[in-house]
C-alpha cells in the first residue's frame, strides 16, 4: 500500500493485470484529476468551515453536529483543526484505495455533498445579509 515509490519517483500509474483487478491493488503514481478532485474537496471543506463560523458568530445558525459543537466550545482553532481533520484524513485514505469503485464513488459523493452544503450555506448567508 505504502512503499518508498509512493511520495517520490514511483513507476505504477494502473493495475495492468485482470487477474490483479479482481483484487485490491495499490499504485504509486496519482493522475493530475484525482489531485485536482482532492483539492477541490479539501477547498470546499475550508469554505464550509470558514461559512459554518461567520453563521455561528453572527447567530443566524447553531452547530447540528454535536462533535463540532463540543469542539466549538474549545475555540475557533480547535474547530478548524478538527473539521479539516475529518474531511483531510478520509481524502487520504481514499487517495490511496483510489482503484476501489467504492472509492471512486465516495469521492464524487463528498464533493457533491459539500457542494451542496456550501451552496446551501451561501444561500443562507446572502437571504439573511444581502450585498446590496
Amino acid at each position: 500500500m505504502i512503499s518508498r515509490y509512493t511520495f517520490y519517483g514511483g513507476r505504477r500509474k494502473d493495475i495492468r493485470r485482470e487477474e490483479d483487478k479482481k483484487r485490491h491493488r495499490y499504485v504509486d503514481i496519482y493522475s493530475p484529476r484525482l489531485f485536482s478532485l482532492l483539492l477541490s474537496i479539501l477547498t470546499v471543506s475550508c469554505v464550509d468551515a470558514y461559512l459554518t463560523l461567520l453563521m455561528l458568530e453572527n447567530k443566524i445558525v447553531t452547530e447540528g453536529n454535536p462533535v463540532m459543537a463540543f469542539y466549538m466550545g474549545f475555540g475557533t482553532l480547535p474547530f478548524l483543526a478538527i473539521k479539516y481533520s475529518l474531511t483531510a484524513i478520509p481524502v487520504v485514505i481514499l487517495c490511496i484505495m483510489k482503484n476501489s469503485f467504492i472509492t471512486k464513488i465516495g469521492l464524487l459523493s463528498a464533493m457533491v455533498i459539500y457542494l451542496a452544503v456550501v451552496l446551501y450555506e451561501l444561500h443562507i448567508v446572502y437571504r439573511l445579509h444581502p450585498p446590496f
